[in-house]
């Protein structure tokens, strides 16, 4: 017989790999009837689906004003909570705190569902003060209350944000919180580094790609777009990959007129990267840290690109990939100080003297975990 798991996400899964990656995971095991509960994704990307998986949909609010905003706004909370007193799920994961609503109101009811928490990012108390938050921040207040105590689960993406979860939310017993990374699933590490297999012995055109939201006000892309513009010969290209762009951050990207500067603005769907990723010889991490959440960042882009044989650099403030730093490895992973970028020199050649990094962490080995908790809770 099946255990039944039902996921709950409010933003739609498609604009989060390691949700889908999950999903996936669960649904391709013949043991679990999954169901998924989501918004309809608003930014033109390929509709996740899987044959084994039943995806409920509400409209995600966007231009909408009034009384068609709120409609919108309500139906994945009420389809969800339908789907639960319907089904009764022996498993009900969500993740962050915006999907957290249904999930409060069936257990108001009566159904009691074992239930796991996860949070791809990390909201620290201001966070919840700011503009667009406040359902998020009452929904919190219902997690505290209510969700935290009766958890099987809780689970945030690294060491990091779970020492800095436990600082805000003293209350939860700590044999709860787990560590849930955000990997690729194995097949990513499967082929070669095209870029880096055919570089010739006197190549000197450096590979970047950048692949994610964007914007000048929390990445540091204006600093690498001066660099690349003042080098004496064009020696380094760069490739954006970003759906999620702000504004202002596009029209500058459009306009700045350079060759070796493309800005794609359709971005590139999930399962296309692994193939694509691989025609480049360094992914680049743009954080400026603005925020904790993004300082405590092990983003999973910098496994993808490690994944697919791609040097990886990232700035120095971002204190969540520092562990994984390395130059004597390879792929290397190499700290840079994007405020000051004149005199910065990445070495394209020397890295393939170097030995490989025997590290292929996947989305497998942390699911099986997951899973293993999740059968003895039943």
């Amino acid at each position: 017989m099946k255990s039944s798991l039902c996921i709950l996400h409010w933003m739609p899964v498609e604009c989060f790999p390691p949700a889908i990656n999950m999903a996936r995971y669960f649904a391709d095991h013949d043991q679990w009837a999954v169901s998924v509960c989501t918004n309809w994704n608003h930014l033109d990307r390929r509709h996740f689906t899987h044959p084994s998986a039943n995806l409920i949909r509400g409209t995600f609010p966007t231009d909408e004003i009034g009384f068609k905003w709120v409609l919108a706004y309500l139906s994945f909370h009420l389809k969800s909570l339908w789907h639960i007193l319907k089904t009764s799920p022996d498993i009900i994961l969500y993740i962050e705190p915006h999907s957290a609503l249904p999930v409060f109101l069936s257990r108001l009811i009566g159904r009691r569902s074992c239930l796991f928490i996860h949070y791809h990012e990390y909201h620290s108390p201001n966070e919840f003060t700011k503009p667009g938050m406040r359902m998020a921040k009452w929904f919190h207040k219902l997690e505290k209350s209510w969700l935290y105590p009766s958890a099987e689960w809780i689970s945030q993406t690294n060491e990091d944000r779970v020492r800095l979860f436990i600082e805000d939310n003293h209350e939860i017993e700590q044999s709860k919180l787990n560590v849930l990374p955000n990997y690729p699933p194995s097949y990513w590490f499967n082929g070669d580094n095209r870029a880096w297999k055919g570089m010739q012995p006197n190549s000197t055109v450096i590979r970047l790609v950048y692949v994610g939201s964007l914007s000048r006000v929390d990445a540091f892309i204006e600093e690498v777009v001066t660099w690349i513009m003042q080098l004496e010969r064009p020696t380094v290209t760069l490739d954006i990959y970003s759906y999620n762009i702000h504004t202002e951050t596009r029209e500058y990207l459009r306009e700045i007129g350079c060759a070796q500067i493309r800005l794609h603005e359709k971005g590139v769907d999930y399962d296309d990267l692994p193939n694509l990723l691989r025609d480049y010889h360094v992914g680049l991490i743009l954080y400026k840290g603005n925020t904790p959440n993004y300082v405590y960042n092990a983003t999973n882009k910098l496994f993808e690109y490690l994944a697919c044989g791609l040097d990886v650099i990232y700035p120095r403030k971002m204190s969540g990939v520092k562990p994984y730093a390395c130059s004597t490895l390879k792929p290397r992973v190499i700290e840079c100080e994007f405020e000051n970028m004149n005199n910065y020199s990445y070495q394209l050649h020397g890295r393939e003297q170097l030995p490989s990094a025997d590290l292929q962490p996947n989305n497998e080995v942390v699911m099986k975990k997951l899973e293993k908790v999740m059968l003895d809770s039943i």
